[in-house]
């Protein structure tokens, strides 16, 4: 896993729609959250000790444990952070502090070296991602380290679509779901029995919208429930079809590949408007 040339460099610093100056002598790894797929399957836990030994070999670590700002570090320290939806202003204000500090980013346990380590993961690192595995690897390896809360495209999508999650009157919950287990998941019994049904975020279910579509109308939601397809939440090229679940699969054949989106189905997916696409 080669260093990042300049060119593409350039191209990870500005993942988020706007330029990010990183300072001189940073180390960056082609892993970035514009390749959080790839994140995902380089930190898998069984492949962690062939993928270190990769970077070590790459990364030329330096033989002091001397930070760049001149002070040692007796002990080293990875911090896991989420990197939030994508447009770098919803950073924290936290996760834009310790990027400016990091030695390394993003990958597995480059802290072994005495480097100063984040991990960056987009949203927030604790949905849907590997974080329970790193988590047990930091610890087995006595790496100390620290969760860094980010904000999920699950909570901004809809705002940046021009609706709220939640609706005194139309949708009083709502329940995040992953879409890669189309068939293990009960989709008829997330309805309810209530005359308001929760609203449902769904997550990585662009490649399977369809499949999910039908099988919630034949588990018991109504075919003409709102439905929002928001496509690159809060980044410049984001849009957003407003659709049902009888329709939004014939409604988004034509669109390309759906992914990154967030679907939310509810009758709070009719509100609004305001919101890019």
């Amino acid at each position: 896993m080669a260093r990042v040339a300049e060119a593409e460099a350039q191209a990870a610093r500005t993942c988020w729609g706007c330029t990010w100056r990183w300072p001189p002598g940073r180390q960056w790894w082609r892993s970035s959250t514009q390749h959080s797929r790839q994140i995902n399957e380089a930190n898998d836990a069984h492949r962690a000790t062939t993928r270190s030994e990769r970077l070590r070999a790459a990364s030329q670590p330096k033989a002091s444990t001397v930070g760049r700002d001149g002070q040692a570090h007796a002990s080293v320290k990875c911090w896991l952070v989420g990197a939030g939806p994508g447009p770098a202003d919803y950073l924290t204000l936290k996760a834009v502090r310790l990027l400016e500090a990091a030695e390394v980013i993003v990958y597995d346990d480059l802290g072994s070296q005495g480097l100063r380590v984040v991990r960056l993961k987009g949203g927030c690192p604790s949905v849907f991602s590997r974080l329970a595995s790193e988590i047990a690897a930091l610890s087995a390896a006595g790496v100390p380290f620290e969760l860094v809360p980010g904000i999920s495209s699950a909570l901004s999508a809809p705002l940046f679509a021009g609706f709220p999650l939640t609706h005194v009157d139309l949708g009083p919950s709502f329940t995040v779901l992953s879409g890669h287990d189309v068939e293990g998941t009960d989709w008829g019994a997330q309805r309810g029995a209530g005359a308001a049904p929760p609203t449902l975020v769904l997550l990585m279910a662009g490649a399977a919208l369809g499949r999910i579509a039908a099988r919630m109308v034949a588990g018991g939601w109504e075919a003409d429930m709102p439905v929002a397809v928001i496509r690159s939440a809060g980044l410049p090229e984001q849009r957003v079809w407003r659709s049902s679940l009888e329709r939004v699969g014939a409604d988004t054949a034509d669109a390309g590949p759906l992914s990154p989106c967030v679907v939310v189905v509810g009758r709070v997916a009719a509100l609004g408007g305001g919101g890019g696409g």
